[in-house]
């Protein structure tokens, strides 16, 4: 992943999930890989669901935290909703060294001031990791950089 600086990304009708500032923004929410505890060398990441966060789909977004929590990956397979000017929720997936996996959800924004925290976070090991990495194809899988310490790093909120 390299680093961008988050306008760089935007397109004029908005911006579009999976981001190279969000995975950043996840990454160092994070700071270390939820399920082994380290750093994030040799990991990678991928966005596996995205939905809208507003008044209107409340329903809908408890129903994404509750697949979540209850591990129901399949289930989370549906939800690719997203407003290109509004807030989102974006899964994304991390890839462990171990073979096991961590899903967590990043609330997003078309501004990066208005990123926040990671929502939530789910381990997965055996197999229900095995389960949830099938579903993600090969292409879509990243590489996790450190975050970067350059000056581009004024584009994101700390």
């Amino acid at each position: 992943m390299r680093a961008i600086g988050y306008a760089a990304e935007k397109p004029a009708d908005g911006f579009r999930p999976g981001s190279d500032a969000a995975i950043e923004r996840l990454v160092r929410e994070l700071a270390n890989c939820p399920v082994c505890g380290k750093g994030f060398d040799g990991h990678s990441i991928a966005l596996f669901a995205h939905t809208v966060l507003e008044e209107k789909s409340r329903k809908r977004v408890s129903e994404l935290f509750d697949a979540l929590d209850e591990r129901r990956w399949r289930d989370m397979q549906s939800y690719r909703e997203w407003n290109g000017r509004g807030v989102n929720a974006e899964v994304y997936v991390v890839r462990c060294t171990t073979g096991d996996a961590a899903a967590a959800i990043l609330h997003s924004s078309l501004s990066p001031a208005a990123f926040k925290n990671v929502e939530r976070c789910a381990c997965a090991g055996g197999e229900s990791a095995r389960e949830l990495l099938k579903l993600i194809p090969s292409s879509k899988w990243k590489p996790i950089s450190p975050p970067s310490s350059s000056g581009e790093e004024r584009f994101l909120p700390t």
